[in-house]
């Protein structure tokens, strides 16, 4: 079952009255339709919470924003468009501040519906070329505003499907037989202990859940892994971008980013694995949000949130100084935004 993530809607508006008027009552209209356990709202710097306030998060928001006084506005509002998922900017009056917003939106390959209250003719040129959705009145705003949610929520919520049905292995190409000493010699003495990274989906994708069975046939020592490349530039994958995902044998399944791989992201330790035993590994990537997990549903596993350009890539499955089988790959693209593949 696809991860139920709560959402991040950040509306870059005009702060004059009445378009905040406006607003003000969409996002209470939002924050009750049956959208509100899967959005969270924010207009300008200050969040917009769905739930009940919690007053011992209240104080550490003051002291917060009391910390950020000395910040421009615009580092403030880069901040808050780095995590968020959804951008709904007005582009009615050709604000300038809405300008900046949305160029920061596009920079980082968010999601953003554009919305005017004015006639098309009377957008700003560079911005002609764009999709923007004309409103005459709130209702429509409004009906505009929940017709880009239900769509957006509906490609998340896509479940994977078997495109895999059938066994396979992988491992280094020069590994036959790890439990002689000569080829855990053999496997001191050359750097060619990574397998070549097998592409499990030709699209190129930036937001996508990956289900698959494996097991450890053969394997050197406890360290050893079999992982999952997400946001993959090809070529070399270890100098590119991306995410990556691996259990060991150890029982360790960990989150890390390329080409950083040292730095662990997220991580959770499970059992010691057995060889020959069938495991299943789940990964779902998804906006600013990585989560994984072994033989158990994607909420109790191990996740690491991070901010910034979110690139799309190519998706591959490698392992570490083992001999791995693995089969019934299932895969569902997330994708809210079209790549070029």
């Amino acid at each position: 079952m696809s991860q139920k993530r709560v959402y991040n809607v950040f509306f870059a508006i005009p702060f004059d009255a009445a378009t905040k008027s406006i607003y003000d009552t969409i996002i209470e209209d939002l924050r009750n339709s049956k959208f509100k356990d899967n959005f969270h709202f924010s207009l300008g710097t200050t969040s917009i919470d769905n739930t009940k306030p919690d007053f011992s998060k209240i104080e550490q928001l003051r002291i917060e924003e009391f910390k950020a006084q000395n910040q421009d506005f615009l580092t403030r509002f880069v901040h808050v468009i780095e995590s968020s998922d959804i951008i709904i900017a007005d582009l009615t009056n050709n604000n300038a501040s809405v300008h900046i917003e949305l160029g920061i939106a596009l920079t980082l390959n968010k999601n953003i519906l554009r919305v005017s209250g004015r006639d098309l003719i009377n957008i700003a040129t560079d911005l002609q070329g764009y999709e923007v959705n004309k409103y005459t009145c709130r209702q429509q705003l409004y009906d505009w505003i929940i017709r880009y949610l239900a769509y957006f929520l509906a490609i998340k919520r896509t479940e994977p499907t078997l495109i895999v049905p059938d066994w396979h292995n992988v491992s280094p190409a020069d590994i036959k037989d790890l439990d002689s000493s000569r080829a855990k010699e053999r496997l001191a003495a050359t750097g060619n202990i990574i397998a070549i990274p097998r592409q499990i989906n030709p699209r190129t994708t930036r937001d996508s859940e990956v289900k698959l069975s494996f097991k450890f046939i053969e394997t050197s020592d406890d360290s050893d892994w079999f992982g999952i490349l997400l946001r993959n530039e090809g070529g070399n994958p270890w100098m590119g971008s991306g995410s990556f995902v691996f259990a060991r044998l150890d029982g360790r399944l960990e989150i890390h980013n390329i080409p950083t791989q040292e730095l662990i992201c997220g991580k959770k330790e499970y059992k010691h694995l057995e060889k020959n035993k069938e495991y299943v590994l789940r990964v779902n990537i998804d906006g600013n949000h990585v989560s994984a997990s072994l033989d158990e549903e994607l909420e109790s596993g191990a996740h690491f949130d991070t901010e910034g350009y979110q690139s799309p890539g190519k998706v591959y499955i490698t392992c570490y100084r083992s001999f791995v089988e693995f089969g019934n790959v299932e895969f569902a693209q997330h994708d809210a935004i079209a790549f070029r593949t």
